[in-house]
């Protein structure tokens, strides 16, 4: 066989070879965020290396700013994707219940707030209650709409 040839082979196999190799591979990504400040942390993860991308939004850079000695608290905020082969999973549901209000709406409302209602607003949020969960978030979304019936 000619050494062009073998390298023809070669290249093909790789081209071939390596993308198989690749998707056979475990893949994880998931969207995480912090119920405190609402800061959004992406996680994708590739034969267990991970890799991870926060994305700041209004509620989180005054949160940070706020409480400069605020230690995240994080919760999964959507759904996760995983990957292995031809296997395919999406796991989604159970996120914490402050993620079904925008992270403006909390701004507004922790803005307006004492620390001990924030720390009150925040054990209403995380109760397995529903009254409370609710109670909670027309805390939040009354604050909100009062405030831009204002402006």
């Amino acid at each position: 066989m000619s050494r062009r040839k073998k390298i023809t082979i070669v290249v093909i196999a790789a081209l071939v070879g390596i993308p198989l190799v690749c998707y056979s591979l475990p893949y994880e990504r998931r969207r995480d965020g912090c119920i405190q400040c609402r800061l959004v942390k992406y996680v994708g993860s590739f034969c267990g290396i991970s890799i991870t991308r926060e994305i700041p939004n209004e509620c989180s850079r005054w949160y940070i700013q706020t409480h400069p000695d605020h230690k995240h608290e994080w919760s999964r905020a959507g759904c996760i994707y995983r990957r292995c082969g031809l296997s395919v999973t999406w796991r989604c549901g159970g996120e914490h219940h402050v993620f079904d209000i925008l992270p403006e709406m909390q701004k507004v409302f922790l803005s307006s707030c004492t620390p001990e209602q924030q720390a009150q607003w925040f054990e209403l949020l995380a109760s397995r209650k529903q009254e409370d969960i609710e109670k909670a978030q027309k805390m939040a979304t009354d604050a909100f709409f009062e405030e831009v019936a204002h402006d």
